[in-house]
């Protein structure tokens, strides 16, 4: 357990989280970029994100709008990783460009999923 931190991360948890197999896992990151993708600031959080990716049938990221255009130093995934984006404001057109052309679901408060 990382100290100050209330949560299991690391290599013990990997090995937990992929015996499992989830119906939906919802992430967030630090940073969602076009080319770096999804990004996290300490690898252990990345890697353990990663695996429930991988665990999981629909994959969502939660993520304010302040995370957008942002990476951090660890790549959890690719935008192609995930099904569906939860955000607080509607993303730029370039965003919704990206996020269609990739079968990914945006939802944000006042608009239409995009897809």
């Amino acid at each position: 357990m990382e100290k100050g931190v209330n949560a299991l991360v690391g290599p013990q948890t990997d090995r937990v989280l992929s015996s499992l197999k989830a119906d939906k896992t919802i992430i967030s990151c630090e940073g969602i970029d076009i080319d770096a993708g999804l990004t996290e600031g300490y690898g252990y959080y990345a890697q353990n994100k990663r695996t429930m990716l991988l665990a999981a049938e629909e994959r969502i990221l939660a993520a304010d709008s302040s995370r957008f255009e942002k990476t951090a130093f660890t790549e959890i995934g690719r935008l192609k990783d995930i099904d569906k984006i939860v955000t607080d404001k509607r993303p730029g057109k370039q965003w919704l460009g990206i996020f269609s052309e990739l079968g990914i679901e945006c939802i944000y408060p006042g608009g239409e999923n995009v897809t």
